[in-house]
């Protein structure tokens, strides 16, 4: 083995390219410092995406609302580097797949597997699934199932735990959430230095919506702050087949697709990348506003029904006011402007009122086909 003390001083040019890699590596794990012009120069393994433009090595989140499709985006996903096939229209680098599909049980993804991929299934030779897993406790026994299963298919590109909640530790009730969330994150982060591997973990966004997607994922700062990237899956509702799909990495360049769901395999198709300027947020703030009403009439349990200034102090709370600067004025007459298209384009029926001591109240609620054919 070299000593790496051997090298110190010498010019870079009277070292083998071997000699810069071994003992730029040794390096890392006597000293715990790299020295730069070495590490500039030294040859690492592998392909750096998993999927070509949108998925390099690394952990990230996929995340989105309940039912939305990201289990069928994440098995497709995983199908399709299995057999080194396009995904959403891009490249793959063939290899395993272990698919963690900790909420389903064997007859569910046999039925899901068959819907899906039809006679393709017998070509996921490479797909390997699992539902059951020790997560991430005390003995840390997630890393070393992984570590097993890395030793026994070492061709392995991605891996994908669906969903992130199954795996997290149990907490007492003193926890932070920042420092909960960064901890996971970084235990990964112990395997996935090791391996020349894609995790995708899946996870939900909150119930709030956000002009910004990224800002919609369930948790803190401590979760998009410590991977290496994230996927939001967007949709104007749940019964629409369209979809917008969100990156955010370090090393993506494409900002969003315009994506399809097919009900009857259950898989998304996309329509390439979405760069719509007439809905650009900063130049359109109404559509922001309508994007955002649409959101929060969603996950309304019941239609909404309460003042113009709580409905300002919630939708404030989304970081829409860095574009819209709303106060309770404000949000009126924007919502009279916007009533219309809430209306034709989201099938949302706005109504503003004015009551006691001249409170202005405002009422929001989706047309059901039920009500559209009253």
């Amino acid at each position: 083995m070299y000593d790496y003390k051997n090298f110190e001083g010498r010019a870079l040019e009277s070292m083998t390219q071997a000699e810069i890699t071994q003992a730029n590596f040794q390096n890392m794990y006597y000293n715990n410092a790299w020295r730069a012009d070495a590490l500039a120069h030294t040859a690492f393994k592998g392909e750096e995406f998993v999927i070509d433009k949108i998925l390099p090595y690394g952990i990230f989140l996929l995340a989105g609302a309940p039912k939305i499709g990201k289990s069928f985006m994440a098995l497709d996903m995983g199908a399709a580097v299995a057999r080194g096939v396009p995904f959403l229209g891009f490249d793959t680098i063939q290899g395993d797949v272990l698919y963690l599909a900790l909420e389903d049980t064997q007859r569910r993804l046999s039925k899901r597997l068959n819907k899906c991929f039809g006679d393709e299934v017998d070509n996921l030779q490479h797909l390997y699934l699992y539902n059951e897993t020790a997560g991430l406790n005390e003995h840390y026994g997630l890393l070393l199932e992984l570590d097993n299963h890395m030793a026994k298919y070492p061709d392995t590109k991605l891996i994908i735990i669906d969903t992130l909640e199954y795996i997290r530790p149990k907490q007492g009730r003193s926890h932070i959430m920042y420092t909960d969330d960064s901890n996971v994150i970084n235990t990964l982060r112990l395997f996935t230095n090791k391996h020349d591997v894609a995790l995708v973990l899946v996870h939900h966004t909150r119930k709030m919506g956000d002009v910004d997607p990224m800002n919609t994922i369930l948790g803190s700062n401590g979760l998009s702050g410590t991977t290496d990237g994230s996927w939001v899956l967007q949709k104007p509702d749940r019964s629409n087949k369209r979809g917008l799909l969100y990156f955010s990495a370090r090393d993506v360049e494409v900002p969003r697709l315009d994506l399809e769901f097919n009900p009857e395999n259950c898989r998304w198709t996309s329509n390439g990348i979405y760069d719509n300027e007439e809905y650009d947020i900063k130049k359109d703030p109404n559509f922001a506003l309508c994007e955002v009403i649409s959101q929060f009439v969603n996950f309304c349990e019941e239609p909404w029904d309460s003042t113009v200034a709580e409905l300002c102090d919630v939708l404030n709370e989304t970081n829409l006011n860095v574009y819209l600067k709303l106060t309770p004025s404000v949000l009126a007459r924007r919502l009279t402007a916007v009533a219309r298209s809430l209306a034709q384009d989201y099938g949302i029926e706005v109504s503003l009122r004015t009551g006691k001591a001249n409170k202005r109240y405002v009422s929001l609620h989706r047309v059901s086909k039920e009500d559209e054919g009253a």
